[in-house]
């Protein structure tokens, strides 16, 4: 006998070889709430958006998700260079887009090189 709480929630297959929930499936799993971004963005960037949702969310000002997630986005659209020199993530986020910037270039630079 199962557990009238208990679900049966069908996975997929990244193609980053993760397992995880179809959209839909979230919903079915019982979510409120799905964060996802529609385009790609760097890792390390995505975990300070995450570290500052979560840390606003469990705040004793209880902001809702939608409220909480707001704020971490504004938090990161305007944290100074300083700023994020200062934490561990930042340095790494720094190191992370220096790198980005550093490939699209050189792609830049060699898609304008013609025969």
């Amino acid at each position: 006998m199962t557990n009238a709480r208990s679900r049966i929630v069908k996975v997929y297959l990244g193609c980053d070889g993760h397992y995880r929930l179809p959209p839909v499936g979230y919903a079915n799993a019982g979510a409120k709430y799905v964060i996802t971004s529609l385009w790609n963005i760097p890792t390390k960037l995505s975990v300070l958006l995450m570290n500052e949702f979560f840390e606003l969310y469990r705040s004793d000002a209880r902001p809702t998700t939608p409220e909480a997630l707001t704020q971490a986005q504004n938090y990161v659209r305007s944290i100074t260079l300083g700023k994020l020199k200062q934490l561990e993530i930042g340095r790494s986020i720094v190191e992370e887009l220096q790198g980005e910037t550093v490939r699209k270039l050189s792609l830049t630079a060699t898609d304008d090189v013609k025969p």
